[in-house]
């Protein structure tokens, strides 16, 4: 992704890879962690194209606002996709359904990771 974004254009000090998390909701924690204070700039992010969808979720929930951009020009139309699709439609149905337990309830625990 660095190599296509500078080879477009992208100035090297605009980019920023965040590569030690395992999971989305930590990547973009340390993303927020990063990026706060300074100067306020658009921000991309830049993910799977069936994976974009529960990366703006998580990404708005920690208050961030990025812009997406899909990291293929085209979803592709196979049986590992169609599974991948299946399993972000769980794991987002899984996200808002804590997100809202943990509101009803109070759990501040939850809240803190997942805000």
């Amino acid at each position: 992704g660095r190599h296509f974004l500078r080879e477009s254009g992208a100035p090297a000090d605009h980019l920023f890879i965040e590569n030690q998390s395992l999971n989305t909701l930590d990547n973009l924690r340390q993303a927020r962690r990063l990026l706060t204070g300074g100067e306020q700039r658009s921000r991309v992010l830049v993910t799977q194209r069936y994976h974009l969808a529960r990366a703006l979720a998580l990404a708005r929930g920690l208050g961030l606002q990025p812009r997406l951009c899909a990291a293929e020009e085209r979803l592709r139309h196979d049986p590992g996709t169609l599974w991948r699709l299946a399993l972000e439609a769980y794991y987002l149905h899984w996200y808002d359904v804590g997100r809202i337990w943990s509101r009803w309830t109070r759990n501040r625990k939850s809240l803190v990771r997942i805000t």
